[in-house]
């Protein structure tokens, strides 16, 4: 995998990851996401003859590994900035169809895309694209927990990850799987979901004490590219237990315990100062695109110079009382995507 340096940090390659957005000087709270529930967003069916092999797929998957079950997902179809919110369209989609959509080899994967380009308008309609949650969890000691994946999952086996999963449905309106409806749920709920789930994905793969844990700020959206572009939210939390501290939390095993097989933790400063020894560089290898977007968010954020644009805008009133800025990707519905040319304030 390509790297280029661009003064402060490694970017990863976008062939890899896309962005959606990236609020590199201030992330955003929980209170400044608002999310739009409907059916609208839902998964578009794909032509009848990929449709109904979907469940004959999915029994296939389930024999090979045993441990994967179905269950719904939200499906964040498309995202909007206004001046001071994020806004989240949010529909309905599950595990199942992930796995037979987004996860398909290469020239099944391009069949969905065109059939949803041409029937639809939007190459991501047919996809289930469940939105994840990615989490950056740096210690005390100012150190990012990897993880490596068991070859017990579907989702990149033997690769070093951050913490992340799903935001889930069932805990906003219950346990009964049967019963879940967009209608019958507050989005002021499921914008909490999001959040918290992040932090149930560190207690339970890390096995550290929730209390340790602070409440996440979201520092970028992304689309995976090795899952069809399937979205991700990336969180930055802050632990405060030392990297030893974590590391014999993780040694006692935690209740997903069985995702991963061993912890790493790596100084920051590995990052920041980007000057890769040639062990650095063979682990990059083995880390996720996921993680490596989520760590490029963070260090943009902290490496920012948009201040002194706000600066020299406020001086002719653009931007008046705004105190930080966002800069953002342009989201074209659920089209494609190009890059802002101004940055936005927001304020705190």
């Amino acid at each position: 995998m390509a790297f280029a340096h661009d003064g402060f940090v490694f970017k990863p390659s976008s062939l890899f990851y896309e962005e959606l957005y990236n609020w590199c000087c201030m992330p955003v709270q929980e209170n400044q996401v608002i999310v739009n529930l409907s059916s609208d967003f839902d998964r578009k069916p794909l032509e009848d003859e990929l449709e109904s092999q979907i469940e004959k797929l999915w029994e296939k998957r389930v024999k090979d590994l045993p441990l994967l079950y179905n269950a719904s997902k939200f499906r964040l179809q498309s995202v909007e900035l206004t001046k001071n919110r994020l806004i989240l369209n949010v529909g309905m989609t599950c595990y199942r169809d992930f796995i037979c959509t987004n996860m398909r080899n290469d020239i099944m994967r391009e069949r969905i895309r065109q059939h949803s380009l041409d029937k639809y308008g939007d190459p991501h309609s047919c996809f289930a694209d469940p939105v994840g949650v990615d989490g950056l969890v740096i210690s005390s000691d100012d150190k990012v927990i990897l993880l490596r994946r068991s070859q017990q999952v579907y989702e990149a086996p033997g690769m070093f990850h951050i913490p992340g999963g799903h935001p889930e449905p069932s805990e906003v309106k219950g346990n009964n799987e049967g019963k879940l409806k967009l209608e019958d749920m507050d989005p002021k709920d499921v914008v909490h979901e999001m959040f918290y789930s992040i932090v149930k994905e560190v207690r339970d793969e890390v096995n550290v004490p929730i209390g340790s844990l602070s409440w996440p700020v979201l520092i970028g959206i992304q689309r995976n590219q090795e899952s069809s572009g399937r979205p991700e939210a990336c969180f930055l939390i802050r632990c405060s237990l030392s990297s030893e501290e974590i590391k014999k939390c993780y040694a006692k095993g935690g209740p997903e315990a069985y995702e991963s097989t061993e912890i790493l933790t790596i100084g920051m400063s590995e990052f920041r100062e980007w000057n890769p020894t040639n062990q650095m560089t063979k682990l990059l290898e083995e880390i996720t695109p996921s993680t490596k977007a989520t760590l490029h968010f963070y260090l943009q954020k902290n490496n920012c110079s948009h201040e002194t644009k706000h600066q020299a805008t406020n001086s002719t009133g653009g931007f008046e009382e705004s105190i930080n800025c966002v800069a953002t990707l342009n989201i074209k519905g659920g089209l494609g995507f190009s890059r802002g040319g101004e940055c936005q304030g927001i304020r705190p």
